[in-house]
């Protein structure tokens, strides 16, 4: 049954409906891909609207996830810092660790004022596809979180090149 349609039914069953999706699957999301890479800038702003005004959902949801995912989360920031670790140099000295220190300082000194969330983001990705930095002050930028979020794991001239289609 359908309150959409007119006389009250769905044009399928449910096993022909399944059977049209799985056909039809690739074709739909290739389609969404091209509709999103012509839109970009209207997809990411509407997203981006949406967070804010559903923040408090999201965080509910994440929450939730989060509890039932304590493994998977656990697993993915031990493979964080396992990256982290082996890309900071023996070489550094203490004074570079302090100058690290302050800019997670500083993040978190800026969300006290502005009342945003800041990221401290490594420049160059410390897990990048062709490129890996490494975790030096030199390699480290203070960015609003939802710049740090959209740039993903990409270096900017990537990023760049990307949107330009290179």
């Amino acid at each position: 049954k359908s309150s959409r349609d007119s006389d009250g039914y769905q044009r399928y069953c449910k096993d022909c409906k399944k059977a049209l999706y799985y056909e039809n699957h690739e074709k739909n999301r290739l389609k969404q891909k091209e509709y999103y890479e012509l839109h970009r800038d209207a997809c990411l702003a509407s997203a981006s609207k949406y967070q804010k005004a559903n923040r408090e959902a999201a965080n509910t949801r994440n929450r939730k996830w989060a509890a039932s995912n304590k493994a998977y989360k656990a697993s993915n920031l031990a493979k964080y810092r396992a990256a982290k670790d082996n890309r900071t140099p023996s070489w550094l000295t203490e004074e570079h660790y302090n100058q690290i220190k302050e800019k997670y300082w500083l993040a978190a000194d800026l969300r006290k004022v502005t009342g945003e969330t800041y990221h401290v983001d490594h420049i160059v990705p410390l897990r990048g596809e062709n490129v890996s930095g490494l975790h030096v002050p030199w390699n480290l930028q203070i960015l609003p979180m939802d710049l740090n979020c959209s740039k993903s794991n990409m270096m900017e001239q990537m990023q760049i090149a990307a949107e330009n289609g290179l």
